[in-house]
């Protein structure tokens, strides 16, 4: 079955528009900010490789969200052999649903709101949330460092995540069009 070829240029402009989808792809398997900017330009590597494979008349992302997933799978046996990896229908639900919010804006808008919303946050409970999520700590070193207990610690974070996202909903409808 023979196609058109999509010229370099409209391919990688494309690529370009997904780059938040596929991150969130290529992250969402490492779990590591430096990996998954390796496998996003073992991506760009691939898709200049096999442009040809792509079929214009098909959607872009779910082929590219494919190769992000089998390049990151990929990385993480070769550069971290025994970590725990997701099962193939967890992946399945990532991909469909990376592919679903491709829309223009849905991540950047949600990221925005995600920005006013976290400094909205009281700085002790920035610290928290920058210890958890940035830093990595574990919710035990947390508490050490904090001088509280781990259920405390687990309870803060419970309580914070809820706000935020209810905060993130609240700042997406007051921004929707009416």
């Amino acid at each position: 079955m023979s196609h058109e070829i999509l010229p370099e240029d409209q391919l990688f402009r494309e690529f370009a528009r997904y780059r938040m989808q596929v991150g969130a792809m290529a992250y969402g398997i490492t779990r590591d900010f430096h990996l998954a900017e390796d496998v996003i330009q073992e991506v760009a590597v691939v898709l200049a490789r096999r442009r040809a494979d792509y079929d214009p008349s098909r959607p872009l992302l779910p082929w590219v969200l494919g190769i992000t997933r089998r390049k990151a799978l990929e990385t993480m046996r070769a550069r971290k052999p025994g970590i725990v990896q997701f099962r193939d229908d967890a992946l399945d639900h990532l991909q469909d649903a990376l592919a679903e919010h491709a829309e223009p804006g849905y991540i950047q808008d949600r990221l925005e709101a995600l920005a006013r919303c976290l400094r909205k946050l009281s700085p002790d409970n920035t610290e928290i949330l920058e210890r958890k999520y940035c830093a990595r700590e574990q919710a035990d070193h947390i508490a050490r460092v904090l001088g509280k207990s781990r259920a405390a610690v687990n309870s803060i974070l419970q309580r914070l995540r809820a706000k935020v996202m209810e905060c993130v909903e609240r700042q997406l409808k007051e921004a929707a069009p009416a």
